[in-house]
Parts: C-alpha cells; sequence; structure tokens
C-alpha cells in the first residue's frame, strides 16, 4: 500500500498484536470497539471512535490507543 515505508504491517497484524496486551475478560469489548474503528466510514468518525476507546480503556491498557 505504502511502497516508501520499510516495513508494512497489515491492520489483522497490528490488532493482533494489540491484544496480546488484554487480559481476556476484556478482549471482546476491546475488539468491539476496535473493528467499530477500523470500519468507521471516514476519518473524522474514526477518530471520535478511537478517543473513545483511549478514554475508555487508555488508563487500563495505553499502549493499544
Amino acid at each position: 500500500m505504502f511502497p516508501q515505508t520499510i516495513v508494512q504491517t497489515s491492520i489483522v497484524h497490528l490488532i493482533s498484536n494489540s491484544l496480546t496486551l488484554v487480559s481476556w475478560k476484556d478482549r471482546k469489548t476491546i475488539l468491539t470497539a476496535i473493528k467499530a474503528i477500523c470500519r468507521a466510514d471516514n476519518v473524522d468518525i474514526g477518530t471520535l471512535r478511537l478517543e473513545g476507546l483511549e478514554a475508555g480503556w487508555g488508563k487500563r491498557y495505553p499502549a493499544i490507543g
């Protein structure tokens, strides 16, 4: 997608690696929020959803945001 980059990681790998940091009991909830971000209709909606994820889970899992 971006030929000028040195390392290209797919969104699936990024999500998978992010979930390794999350407790099993929180994974389903966080995965739902991450999917909503990825499926956003435009950048503004995606940004708002990301901010919501960070507001709700940012203190417990800061590396995900």
